[in-house]
């Protein structure tokens, strides 16, 4: 029986079709369901939030775990907020423990001078906020804060609320994140400010991480320059001592060469025979002097390196090095135009000789080849012998003599920022590659 059926059978006064008022209660029916199908909606709003938060909480974790350099945290950290909160503006202070102030450093929506003039602004002003997992202060109205210290700007930039939510992480204050709205006071819900206690906490990690990255940094940037310097005191030292040899061992060397010969050859003829040989020994001990003499002078210092530039050092160098082990060595050396720094073929040079020092002592090689290659965006030095080979992992471990030879080089190599490999497997040999930017 329909409505209609319904209404006629109650003007006809048949009380026994039907109790109450039919339409009452289809409305009834109606507004229950309507207001379940609110409460579906309030409780799918609420998951969609919900999920919101969750997936940029991830979102902003996984993007801030990947940075390590500091002022690129700090502006993700604003671009997240402000993305997350639907917020226009999102400005990011740090505090300074030495001055017990907060610097503003990052901001997005906002221009330069709002950092500029929110300088040294003293922790006390942040109250709870800086003290407090989870503490926030809202201001609904900026301008009507008197005694703000950048009040005009406030003004002009028609700055309304600001929400402001501290960064810790175990205690230590790091900072503070302010969500600001421009326009009319706007209120933020219980949501919003989970959000951003969530992205506080992500934030604070981060930036303790980039600081300890820079910390790291600068002490491998001060050891890298404190190698160099290094390097190129000990290339002084060495250039000195050279000469030093030259010019007055080398010299009186020499002198005492020539006077032994004139002596042996002004002999007597009814001289003692033991004299002769005695003088015959003296002259070979010094000749030999006189060529280790030329050795040490030649490995603190090749004049062909001053003179002539790194490919011909390592060509020069395989020879001797081939002479004096009779391991085969070459190099194919291109020539590097134009010549790169003395501290550079210095240090590639040295790295030469200590890898061909690790092959003279340890590889058991018959042949090595060297390769000086000149790239696009850099130089790049290989030395490859067909030795035993080694294994890398267990040359570095602590009492190995063999890792000594490699962190030499790899310390030379940190000094001029290049990069350095050693491939090498026990039974084919070992290649140490060296890359340096041009």
């Amino acid at each position: 029986m329909g409505v209609k059926d319904l209404k006629r059978a109650a003007t006809r006064g048949a009380p026994e079709a039907v109790v109450g008022d039919p339409v009452a209660e289809l409305e009834r029916l109606n507004a229950q369901l309507q207001a379940e199908q609110a409460q579906w909606k309030t409780a799918e709003e609420r998951l969609r939030r919900e999920a919101n938060r969750a997936e940029a909480l991830v979102r902003v974790a996984g993007l801030l775990n990947a940075q390590l350099d500091l002022q690129t945290v700090l502006d993700a950290v604003c671009e997240e907020t402000a993305h997350a909160l639907f917020a226009p503006a999102v400005s990011l202070g740090l505090y300074d423990a030495e001055r017990d102030v907060v610097n503003e450093t990052a901001a997005y929506g906002l221009p330069r001078a709002y950092l500029r003039e929110n300088q040294a602004i003293p922790a006390a002003a942040y109250g709870d906020t800086l003290k407090r997992h989870g503490a926030v202060s809202v201001i609904a109205d900026l301008q009507a804060v008197t005694g703000a210290r950048n009040a005009g700007l406030i003004r002009e930039l028609n700055l309304r609320t600001i929400l402001t939510m501290g960064m810790l992480r175990e205690d230590e204050r790091i900072g503070v994140i302010n969500v600001i709205a421009p326009g009319e006071p706007r209120a933020f819900t219980d949501m919003e400010m989970m959000l951003l206690q969530g992205i506080a906490h992500q934030a604070a990690q981060a930036i303790v991480n980039a600081r300890l990255f820079e910390q790291v940094r600068a002490a491998r940037e001060s050891l890298q320059d404190l190698s160099r310097r290094m390097e190129e005191a000990q290339t002084l030292e060495r250039r000195a001592l050279a000469r030093e040899l030259h010019d007055k061992v080398g010299l009186n060397l020499t002198v005492l060469s020539i006077n032994l010969n004139l002596i042996r050859s002004q002999l007597p003829p009814d001289a003692p025979p033991s004299v002769g040989a005695r003088l015959n020994d003296s002259l070979n001990l010094l000749q030999e002097t006189i060529e280790r003499t030329r050795d040490v002078m030649t490995e603190l210092r090749p004049p062909v390196l001053d003179d002539y530039g790194l490919a011909s050092a390592l060509r020069w160098y395989a020879a001797q090095f081939s002479e004096r082990t009779g391991i085969r060595a070459v190099a194919q050396a291109e020539e590097l135009e134009p010549r790169p720094p003395v501290s550079v073929e210095a240090g590639l040079f040295r790295i030469t000789q200590e890898a061909l020092h690790n092959v003279t002592k340890h590889a058991q090689a018959t042949q090595v080849k060297i390769e000086l290659e000149c790239l696009d965006t850099a130089i790049r030095l290989s030395i490859a012998d067909d030795g035993v080979g080694f294994d890398t992992q267990a040359a570095v471990q602590p009492g190995e003599r063999r890792g000594l030879g490699l962190v030499s080089m790899r310390e030379r190599a940190e000094a001029l920022e290049a990069r350095l490999r050693v491939h090498s497997v026990p039974g084919h040999g070992t290649t140490v590659t060296v890359e340096v930017s041009r």
